[in-house]
């Protein structure tokens, strides 16, 4: 039981982090001039999810 409570609350952390780091890193690049990239944006956007993604497996978060 307990050990279900700890999975369940360690998949929670990860999704955050993972929404925190999106986040933080969508809101840097709303500061970027993109109106070249407008048509494109989903790209980039997907991009940063993947990183993320990433980020959290390599580093194990």
């Amino acid at each position: 039981m307990l050990g279900s409570v700890l999975l369940g609350f360690l998949g929670v952390t990860t999704i955050l982090t993972m929404m925190d780091v999106v986040m933080g890193t969508s809101l840097g690049i709303v500061n970027v001039k993109l109106d070249f990239m407008e048509k494109y944006i989903h790209a980039p956007a997907g991009l940063i999810i993947a990183i993320s993604g990433l980020s959290i497996k390599i580093f194990g978060l």
